[in-house]
């Protein structure tokens, strides 16, 4: 369960696919297509988010762009975390 402001309740899905959408279109832009598409596919599981994480370890990536996915994922879920106003639980 997530919420912002004043502790209204986001749902959680909605936060998946706005995290995803953004990833997919960094590495889209960044040139990075098949991590754009493995993404892409993953949009579609935003309801899933926490089931489609923990497949992660089993996806069928290169090394380098599961490390990749794995840093931003990290980075902008650490950074959601420390921002005032929202929180996760």
């Amino acid at each position: 369960m997530c919420a912002g402001g004043f502790h209204v309740p986001i749902d959680p899905a909605a936060i998946a696919l706005d995290l995803l959408t953004y990833l997919e279109d960094k590495y889209r832009s960044g040139g990075e297509t098949n991590l754009a598409t493995f993404v892409a596919q993953a949009i579609t599981r935003a309801a899933d988010f926490g089931d489609w994480l923990a497949t992660l370890d089993g996806a069928q990536l290169q090394a380098q762009d599961l490390a990749l996915l794995m840093r931003d994922l990290k980075t902008t879920l650490d950074s959601m975390s420390g921002a005032r106003g929202f929180a996760c639980t």
